[in-house]
Parts: structure tokens; sequence; C-alpha cells
């Protein structure tokens, strides 16, 4: 999941910068301009939107991890 939100920020036009990582936590900014953030919440809101409709279709089968 984070590896997604991650592409979507730098999409958006967000940088994105490892800060530092200690075991396995991974620690990042993100820095960028109002409408890239707005972009991102646009981009953030449609992956999630498409989501609940794959969810939604009667084909769809959930995966447990």
């Amino acid at each position: 999941m984070n590896e997604q939100l991650i592409a979507l920020a730098r999409a958006a036009g967000l940088t994105v910068t490892l800060d530092g990582v200690i075991g396995n936590q991974h620690y990042a900014s993100v820095t960028g301009t109002l409408d890239a953030l707005r972009r991102f919440g646009d981009a953030y809101r449609a992956a999630h939107e498409e989501d609940l409709k794959d969810r939604a279709r009667p084909d769809h089968r959930a995966i447990n991890l």
C-alpha cells in the first residue's frame, strides 16, 4: 500500500524523499504545491472509487493474505 501511495504522490507532482530506515520501517517526507496536493487527493479518491466498484462486481473474489 505504501508504494501505491508514493506512486500516486509522485504522479501528482509531489516530491517524496526517503528520510531514513529503521528496521523494516521507512520514513519519508512529502512536499509540493497545493495544486499537487489537490491532484493527489483527486487521484486517491478516484483510485478508491475504482477499488469499490471492483469489489462490488459479482465476479470479484477477495484475496485474504
